[in-house]
């Protein structure tokens, strides 16, 4: 088993080499991940009751409809994420409120003074019990996040094969890569043919429909979700949804006001204001 594991963490190695600029690089990474590499993981049950929170940026007017905050489901317009490839609708959402705006605002990205976004957030339950993988053994996000480390303590003293220093290293090269701030759209490869091929393999089974990451634009102080749409059917409800008014005052300080709320199950934006908790990026 450790020679197999010392094989495979040479080829994971070996995706760091890869010209990810190249029109081929995706399939090549796909195809090492799934033919060379042992991936080592456990599973989480999202519990009934879980709420989520997924962003949209409004491109100029308001959505009316659930499916317009879901999933994406113009495949032409999908670019590749973190856990999806182009044309393929992932649905991404993040344990905070204010998680889903940093991740979505490019406002707070690009920290661009004066220019002003409204995003809505709607909120979700889940409503059947959802199997993922937890990718969170990015050490700087254990360190902020205490209980989910002894957690993570508390698994490795009862499944000690995963304490094996080649399945740990297993684990810091695929955290590592969910855990980057990408420059360009196409330092997202790697990770995406993770989740890919643990979806082939551990989500075709009915059993698993997404995984747990840390958030990279909230500073690794919270979890981002990504499910399978056909899990987003099937696991998730909405229950309402807000616009948010988002603008950066000055290099350092930021404000992020409720301006709109709507009623999911109907959702008609009505003309309530609510001043929410101001979030500094």
């Amino acid at each position: 088993m450790i020679d197999q594991l010392q094989k495979s963490y040479k080829a994971l190695k070996s995706l760091e080499h890869i010209d990810l600029t190249l029109e081929n690089s995706y399939q090549r990474i796909y195809d090492i991940i799934n033919e060379q590499v042992i991936i080592p993981f456990v599973t989480r049950t999202i519990p009934i009751g879980q709420i989520f929170y997924r962003a949209r940026l409004n491109d100029g007017y308001s959505f009316k409809s659930k499916s317009d905050i879901s999933y994406n489901s113009n495949l032409e317009k999908i670019k590749i994420g973190r856990a999806n490839y182009y044309k393929q609708p992932v649905f991404y959402a993040s344990h905070k409120e204010e998680t889903a705006i940093f991740e979505t605002s490019q406002s707070i990205k690009s920290r661009e003074i004066g220019k002003n976004e409204i995003i809505t957030v709607g909120k979700w339950v889940v409503n059947k019990p959802i199997e993922v993988i937890p990718i969170i053994h990015d050490k700087e996000f254990q360190e902020k996040n205490e209980i989910l480390h002894d957690k993570y303590l508390n698994f490795l003293k009862t499944n000690p094969l995963f304490t094996n220093e080649w399945t740990n290293a297993h684990f810091e090269f695929i955290s590592n890569q969910f855990a980057r701030k990408v420059n360009v759209l196409d330092e997202y490869k790697i990770s995406c043919a993770f989740f890919n091929v643990m979806k082939e393999k551990q989500f075709s089974n009915g059993g698993v429909s997404g995984i747990l990451y840390p958030t990279i634009e909230y500073e690794k102080n919270d979890l981002n979700i990504a499910l399978t749409p056909e899990c987003v059917d099937n696991h998730l409800s909405l229950l309402e949804a807000g616009e948010f008014y988002v603008n950066i005052h000055d290099d350092k300080n930021g404000g992020i006001v409720q301006v709109r709320t709507s009623d999911c199950l109907e959702f008609k934006m009505n003309d309530l204001v609510i001043k929410k908790q101001k979030y500094v990026p």
